[in-house]
């Protein structure tokens, strides 16, 4: 039977709101990436891609990408302030 090995990361984001959102928005994604999975890490403008593309090419598939959110109040509601990003490959 097939083994598999799963690795994950996160991207989050926080909301510049005032009171009842008023005035803010959403400030930019940033990544939350567990040291086994820095050597895929590459700075610059479209880096969740082209790290998603070198975790392809050592044989990483991408399973699941769930939204969340961590912030509360009504100020928030509908506001997704984290993905994490699911990947397996076969065990050795």
């Amino acid at each position: 039977m097939q083994k598999w090995e799963y690795v994950w990361f996160k991207q989050i984001r926080g909301y510049g709101g005032t009171l009842f959102g008023v005035g803010g928005g959403a400030k930019d994604w940033s990544l939350e990436v567990p040291g086994s999975l820095s050597k895929y890490r590459v700075a610059g403008g479209d880096e969740i891609f082209a790290m998603v593309n070198a975790m392809g090419t050592d044989g990483w598939e991408l399973v699941n990408v769930v939204p969340g959110s961590n912030l509360g109040g009504s100020h928030s509601a509908g506001f997704t302030s984290e993905r994490v990003w699911v990947f397996k490959r076969p065990k050795p």
